[in-house]
């Protein structure tokens, strides 16, 4: 029983990785695709705001806590930094999605 218990925890483990790596990709992704829609490096406040579009909904109040607004990222400047925009991608995915979303995952039937 106490083996099936740990390959139960180990599986868990592996899928969080999993989905946090899912996540990472996904987000990276869209702001890749759209850093340069004006073709310049940086996001503009409409790239960014088409960013935060693809946030997923269960994480989107999390990014605003992390993120703040356009204004507080760029620092004055015109665009937010890939940088900038990529260590609260890593942030984001660390943290755990919110209860109120993890219960309504654990009581959906499949």
């Amino acid at each position: 029983m106490k083996k099936a218990l740990e390959q139960t925890e180990q599986l868990i483990s592996r899928m969080h990785t999993l989905t946090e790596d899912n996540e990472r990709t996904l987000l990276y992704k869209a702001s890749t695709d759209l850093e340069f829609l004006d073709g310049d490096e940086g996001f503009t406040k409409e790239e960014f705001e088409k960013f935060v579009e693809r946030v997923p909904k269960a994480r989107i109040d999390q990014f605003w806590e992390l993120a703040g607004n356009f204004e507080q990222l760029a620092e004055g400047a015109d665009t937010v930094c890939s940088d900038v925009l990529g260590d609260i991608i890593n942030k984001l995915v660390k943290k755990e999605l919110p209860k109120s979303y993890s219960k309504a995952l654990s009581s959906h039937k499949f």
